[in-house]
């Protein structure tokens, strides 16, 4: 949770005046920043650092930073002059992330690029990186950047277009008549992001996207939407079909399953609130609560108000036929706090059959 981090990181940014959520979300990275600080000092003492490549980036734009309505005490958060944030369809600040790549005597020491890259271009560097160009799978859209990496200040990477899908927020009937997906799905070019939400954009020089450029350029907005269209043509039977945790499998036999990972149940009388809206969903409105819960004890008054409806099933696949064992347990084997369950109970379902419950 971005807004829960441990109490004294917290508090510092508190005694500055910055709103409980704002504190919360940069007592965390604050706390991260420490802890990989960590990770590379092990690194350079154990002689380990120049033959490992750190990768540092983030997986969506910022979580908290483009609330400006939470600034006070003249203290107003940053966004790197982005437009939007997390979960903003065609926003770049919802998309556009930093990363930082560090292997000693191979990429060069504060080189700084502009180029456009992507997450799923490291699959393929690694592996060019390791010797296995081979094993790059011939249908991935991503690219090795092991020769620009090495060389920041003499090579260049293709002007291609990413393309990005936002939450869908799919039913939970799974009944996707009249859901329009190209309203979520944007494009982006080196200079320029498109989205049929919020128009044509010149990122390059107007990263937070004051000036639609959509009257202006209309045959580059088509080009862009055409492929956007044929992209989610190609993607949409991947990007709408369940998704299944396999378990069984001999290169990861133990498989921990957890609350987050809940598709939620159907309810006649309620709506459901699926796991992963305590962590994400509703980050801002428990970040305090669950602040006070973990340093007093105090149930946060939100999950009071959903307990009967935070419930759900994991979907998952086994790959293969056997006996397997279940265990369950409120916390991982490696927290030694100790949770009570004061009152409720779990049961294990397979095939619609109930083959335990306690």
């Amino acid at each position: 949770d971005p807004y829960t981090p441990p109490a004294a990181d917290m508090q510092r940014f508190l005694d500055m005046g910055w709103d409980p959520r704002l504190a919360g979300f940069y007592g965390l990275i604050e706390n991260l920043d420490r802890h990989v600080g960590r990770l590379m000092d092990f690194l350079e003492s154990s002689g380990l650092a120049e033959n490992t490549l750190v990768v540092f980036m983030g997986d969506n734009g910022t979580a908290a930073s483009h609330h400006t309505e939470w600034a006070q005490n003249g203290l107003s958060p940053w966004n790197a002059g982005l437009y939007g944030g997390k979960s903003w369809g065609g926003a770049e600040g919802a998309l556009r992330v930093p990363c930082f790549i560090r292997w000693p005597g191979k990429i060069p020491q504060g080189s700084v690029s502009d180029e456009l890259a992507a997450y799923y271009d490291l699959l393929p560097t690694f592996l060019d990186i390791a010797g296995a160009k081979e094993l790059i799978p011939e249908l991935t859209d991503g690219i090795s950047l092991k020769r620009y990496l090495m060389d920041v200040e003499h090579q260049s990477l293709p002007d291609r277009v990413i393309y990005n899908i936002g939450h869908l927020a799919l039913p939970h009937s799974r009944d996707f008549d009249g859901v329009d997906f190209l309203d979520k799905v944007t494009a982006r070019t080196k200079q320029y992001r498109q989205s049929r939400r919020t128009g044509l954009f010149d990122v390059q020089s107007d990263p937070g996207q004051t000036n639609n450029l959509a009257k202006k350029h209309p045959e580059r907005l088509t080009l862009l939407h055409e492929g956007v269209t044929e992209f989610w043509e190609d993607s949409q039977a991947a990007a709408l079909a369940p998704v299944s945790i396999h378990l069984g499998s001999p290169k990861q036999p133990v498989v921990m399953l957890t609350s987050a990972d809940w598709r939620p149940l159907q309810s006649d009388n309620a709506k459901p609130v699926p796991g992963r809206m305590l962590s994400h969903l509703n980050g801002q409105k428990i970040c305090q609560q669950m602040i006070n819960w973990q340093n007093e004890s105090v149930w946060p008054t939100f999950l009071e108000s959903v307990k009967d409806r935070l419930n759900g099933y994991w979907n998952v696949y086994f790959t293969c036929p056997g006996s397997y064992e279940f265990r369950a347990t409120l916390t991982p084997s490696d927290v030694r706090n100790m949770v009570r369950l004061k009152q409720g109970r779990v049961w294990l379902v397979v095939n619609g059959k109930t083959v335990c419950e306690a």
